[in-house]
């Protein structure tokens, strides 16, 4: 005799959202192209941070919590690409390798973040997790 289980769940106001960033950032605008797939192109979101018309000042608080504070970079490398995996994975999977696994499938054959900051390139992958109300603030 086999037992059979459904479990339906709804959807909570407080479902959790995850997704992992990939930041590069340098001064040469070959980067990209030196680093990511030509696939991975299309998911990138592109930021020239030295033209004027990117220069903003960030809050100075996060989500309302006054302790967390954004320090101002007068050093920031010229160019800056985000890969994001919320564009592809599904952002209730809260298992961070299935994120880094997309981001890294993205990355040229034989690529190592480690060697591209020896080169001088800013390399920052960072995995977030947040409740429906302060994903959409990130």
């Amino acid at each position: 005799m086999a037992l059979e289980l459904t479990l339906e769940v709804e959807p909570s106001e407080k479902t959790m959202r995850y997704y992992c960033t990939l930041v590069v950032r340098s001064n040469s605008d070959q980067s990209a192209a030196n680093i990511f797939k030509q696939d991975a192109r299309a998911f990138l979101s592109f930021e020239d941070l030295h033209a004027r018309s990117n220069v903003r000042r960030r809050p100075q608080t996060f989500a309302g919590n006054a302790s967390i504070q954004f320090v101002e970079r007068n050093d920031l490398p010229r160019y800056e690409w985000i890969l994001e995996s919320k564009v592809e994975v599904d952002y209730l999977d809260p298992d961070p390798y299935v994120h880094v696994k997309w981001l890294l499938s993205h990355l040229k054959r034989g690529t190592s973040l480690a060697d591209i900051q020896k080169q001088g390139v800013e390399c920052t992958l960072s995995f977030i997790g947040a409740d429906k109300e302060r994903a959409a603030d990130l």
